[in-house]
């Protein structure tokens, strides 16, 4: 089954690139369908994204390389040159595939093919019984969730409650600050990178409310354990990377909660 937090940053990430090729307006278009279905079972194995624009159009020269990790034309423009290194990951993480074609001011279209699930499987609704269970396990501790994508925000908040915690949300350290100082905090769950700073500034304000407080950062920037970004974190604070399912997220979580009772 796919990790909804994770395709989301996907689409996020192949909207936000057709956003900035289309400065002077054009057509973004996402489609979602079955591939053709396969001659034995008469099933489809694979559902197929396309997101396709109308923008500029990428240079020839850069498509090999516009999967790599910090390749980026948009450099001075909030560029890092992550975006589609993390899109390639998460397709390749769920089995999938994705590929480009593009045409100098004509448009660009992405198209990923992930396995689809077989037939008569699904995901277990959200229902009363699994918050009940979660929320048992978790016991309802409180996160501060801080995430500047509204979507990837929604979509994390949306499984953390899932699973049993209360959670509150913040776009910037200034919102984080705030909530900080009125509500009660087990976990500061925060982007490294927000609009306004960086997301370690949180730390030393969480814990001066409850010095008990479970800080954790996620970021695609760490570049794996040891890295500088890693090093310089607040010292006690959890840095896990991008993309990460919630279920290694939620482990993380329960872990680090265990640790500090006992």
């Amino acid at each position: 089954m796919a990790d909804e937090t994770q395709l989301l940053q996907v689409l996020f990430n192949l909207a936000d690139n057709a956003r900035h090729a289309m400065s002077n307006g054009g057509t973004l278009t996402i489609v979602a369908r079955a591939a053709e279905k396969a001659a034995e079972s008469g099933e489809s194995d694979h559902v197929v994204l396309e997101v396709s624009d109308t923008g500029t159009g990428i240079d020839p020269e850069h498509l090999p390389l516009i999967f790599e990790p910090f390749f980026t034309t948009r450099m001075g423009e909030g560029g890092n040159g992550l975006g589609l290194a993390s899109v390639r990951g998460i397709v390749h993480q769920h089995g999938g595939s994705i590929e480009v074609d593009s045409e100098l001011g004509r448009g660009t279209v992405f198209v990923i093919r992930l396995p689809a699930a077989p037939a008569g499987s699904h995901e277990p609704e959200h229902g009363e019984e699994i918050v009940a269970a979660f929320s048992h396990a978790n016991g309802g501790h409180r996160v501060l969730l801080v995430e500047d994508h509204e979507e990837v925000r929604a979509a994390l908040a949306r499984s953390l409650r899932v699973g049993g915690y209360r959670v509150v949300e913040a776009a910037d350290l200034s919102e984080a600050r705030k909530l900080l100082e009125s509500q009660p905090i087990d976990v500061l769950l925060s982007d490294l990178q927000l609009p306004d700073g960086i997301g370690y500034d949180l730390a030393a304000p969480a814990r001066e409310k409850n010095p008990g407080v479970i800080v954790i950062f996620l970021s695609g920037f760490l570049g794996g354990l040891g890295s500088a970004a890693d090093r310089s974190a607040p010292e006690g604070s959890i840095c896990l990377e991008k993309p990460i399912r919630f279920a290694r997220l939620d482990a993380a979580i329960r872990e680090a909660l265990a640790n500090r009772r006992t």
